[in-house]
């Protein structure tokens, strides 16, 4: 769909769609000079639970997640640093749940399944939600699919690689792109605890998010960003 007709349906002006676009938030691609907007993406940003307070921007939705699950994060300013910590210290990452949507797009695809394992171990990805499960021993064992966070540069190349497929239903990849301002994981292959919790917490298979917020209950009562301070 065009820019103005993402603007109507989602409620923001064409300056703010543009922005989303730009900063890989909302799916789309560049055509001719001219945005064209995924109604996948579309449809997903609207699907987002709407939450008290304005969004926290990318970077610092990444250093509450890291913060929360007990690593330090050094991107961001001294400032936003003590703010995130006041929040933490007010609501929990299980409260601020709502406020970090704009930390990834979500883009799903469909993925032959001779592919998936190739996939998983690829270098650029930082596996979470069902994928990562196990890794942080959450007694969650992934399925035949693959949910990961990928640099936004880095995001077409996946696709085109593994021959992904754009896909509403019956997908077995959710690619969570991140914004161009966040950049590379500098986690490692997995995701921090409280990303793959929030990511589980927002499945609609329930018992990964029952999980999900049981962790994010679990983080706010060991407060491990005071152990860093």
């Amino acid at each position: 769909m065009s820019v103005p007709e993402a603007s109507a349906q989602l409620g923001v002006n064409e300056s703010r769609v543009r922005a989303l676009l730009a900063s890989g938030q909302l799916a789309g691609d560049k055509l001719g000079g001219r945005w064209v907007v995924s109604q996948e993406g579309v449809q997903a940003r609207l699907q987002l639970p709407k939450g008290r307070g304005r969004q926290l921007r990318p970077t610092n939705a990444w250093a509450a997640l890291a913060l929360a699950s007990g690593h330090e994060e050094q991107r961001g300013e001294r400032r936003d640093r003590q703010r995130i910590l006041r929040l933490l210290d007010d609501r929990g990452i299980d409260g601020l749940l709502p406020r970090l949507r704009d930390r990834a797009a979500t883009q799903r695809f469909y993925c032959h399944p001779g592919a998936l394992a190739r996939l998983a171990e690829a270098d650029v990805l930082c596996l979470s939600g069902a994928s990562a499960a196990g890794a942080h021993g959450l007694g969650l064992v992934a399925g035949e699919e693959v949910d990961a966070y990928v640099p936004h540069d880095a995001a077409n190349a996946v696709a085109e690689k593994f021959e992904l497929e754009l896909r509403d239903s019956a997908a077995n990849v959710v690619l969570r792109v991140l914004p161009r301002e966040v950049g590379a994981p500098a986690f490692g292959p997995v995701a921090p605890l409280a990303a793959v919790a929030i990511d589980l917490a927002e499945q609609p298979e329930a018992r990964a998010a029952r999980v999900g917020h049981e962790v994010l209950r679990r983080l706010d009562r060991e407060r491990r960003w005071r152990v860093l301070v």
